[in-house]
């Protein structure tokens, strides 16, 4: 009765390559890639201290505040202690403070704004990727601004329920269950070797291929640069960072791809906002150069190189700004 438990737990524990399905993306198809991550040769990046809303203190005068999803949080996988922030911030000579809820970046803004401006310092950035951009901004409610503590304890959100439903999934669902996403997978072939492993095929979420209608984008608009004003009555300037979605990042070199335009490609309707920051142009160079892995084979993230090239950017925008 037993031998079939201890032969898939066998199985599990010697033969399951996990490393190999280390990314996102590897977990959610159960699609072994065998690459070394890119790295850098010498580092040259900011101190980040990632702390919770309710523990921001006064911020030095040598600090930043930034608020981010998963391209700005700490992931020794993915960030060994360089992320994207962290390269900007040694361009521009601060400190980051990274913090906010992780899947409500622009929400926490506007919470903290309310309740703790004065802890935000005269400059603050959120990071958000492509897939989300809108539906963060356009959603925005003004009029409802969220409890600052329940924000602020990422355990609040949690109920018992909460936990019930998630250990009840089938066991199937393990890898999801261990990168919390339940997004399918969906993969392209390339006209061009981009990727180390498995070089000519894009694996991507389904979602980031999700549209948005003119109501959706004009909202968003309109509720950033609300944001906006009521920040700079704080006397802090906002900047939004734009990351695209690695779809997006890389569908001019889908074979028979139908070319249909994304929302950072030119012209993005939100490039008309002087602080908005679209990072795509930074990525696009380095596909068109012919970068391999500029996002991870295996990961909707992008290589810790691409890290520095949009760090880097980011910064120069920032201190090109009048």
């Amino acid at each position: 009765f037993l031998m079939p438990f201890i032969v898939a737990l066998a199985y599990y524990l010697f033969l399951v390559d996990k490393e190999a399905m280390r990314g996102d993306l590897g977990r959610m198809s159960q699609t072994q890639f065998h690459y070394t991550m890119p790295q850098l040769d010498t580092l040259n990046v900011a101190p980040c201290r990632d702390v919770a809303m309710n523990l921001v203190m006064p911020l030095e005068d040598d600090e930043i505040v930034v608020f981010g999803d998963s391209f700005s949080s700490e992931d020794d996988r993915k960030w060994p202690n360089c992320r994207w922030h962290q390269f900007m911030g040694a361009s521009i000579g601060k400190k980051i403070v990274m913090t906010g809820d992780f899947f409500r970046p622009v929400e926490s803004y506007l919470t903290m704004l309310s309740y703790h401006p004065e802890y935000l310092g005269d400059t603050v950035i959120i990071e958000t990727v492509e897939r989300a951009l809108v539906d963060r901004l356009c959603w925005l409610d003004f009029n409802n601004i969220a409890d600052f503590d329940t924000v602020a304890d990422d355990n609040a959100t949690t109920t018992p329920l909460d936990k019930w439903n998630k250990q009840k999934r089938l066991p199937v669902q393990y890898f999801q269950r261990q990168v919390g996403i339940d997004v399918p997978v969906l993969t392209k072939k390339l006209d061009s070797p981009l990727f180390s492993c498995r070089p000519d095929k894009l694996y991507y979420f389904a979602d980031d291929t999700i549209t948005h209608t003119e109501w959706e984008i004009n909202m968003a608009m309109a509720n950033l640069q609300k944001l906006d004003s009521i920040s700079k009555a704080h006397g802090i300037t906002l900047f939004l960072v734009a990351i695209p979605d690695k779809y997006t990042a890389y569908h001019n070199y889908i074979k028979r791809s139908d070319k249909t335009k994304r929302l950072l490609e030119k012209t993005c309707p939100f490039d008309s906002i002087q602080n908005f920051i679209n990072t795509l142009p930074a990525i696009s160079e380095q596909i068109k150069k012919g970068v391999v892995d500029v996002y991870l084979p295996d990961d909707t993230h992008f290589s810790i190189p691409t890290a520095r090239v949009i760090g880097e950017y980011v910064a120069q925008r920032l201190t090109l700004q009048p």
